[in-house]
């Protein structure tokens, strides 16, 4: 796992955090094989694609399972058991252009080892 934010902002940072998981071996292909309503091929990510998904993406590739989590103060945050997020503190409205700025500029640079899809 790994976390891209502004430690000099402390909480009110944005962020973006990339979970992976490995997929070597036949038990791993067929776990992550099985019907998964989340589950989707990976295609490139941008702000408002995570907008659409409750600030959260999920995907599998030919050799890893990912989930990606975008969090803005005061705009976005991931939902955590379905449950929405808490009510964030607003933030300026010129630090809310730098973040989404900044956490699209990240989410276009992604890109999986092996893009390809997970053949099951």
């Amino acid at each position: 796992m790994i976390a891209f934010h502004d430690p000099s902002q402390g909480t009110g940072s944005a962020d973006v955090v990339v979970a992976a998981d490995p997929i070597k071996t036949a038990f791993d292909r067929q776990y992550f094989c099985q019907a998964n309503s989340m589950r989707q091929d990976f295609s490139p990510l941008t702000l408002d694609s995570m907008e659409h998904t409750g600030a959260l993406a999920m995907f599998v590739t030919k050799n890893a399972s990912f989930q990606i989590g975008v969090t803005i103060p005061g705009l976005l945050a991931p939902t955590t058991f379905g449950l929405p997020p808490p009510a964030a503190t607003p933030i300026p409205a010129t630090w809310a252009a730098t973040d989404k700025t900044e956490v699209n500029t990240t989410l276009a640079s992604f890109q999986p080892t092996d893009p390809k899809s997970l053949t099951c």
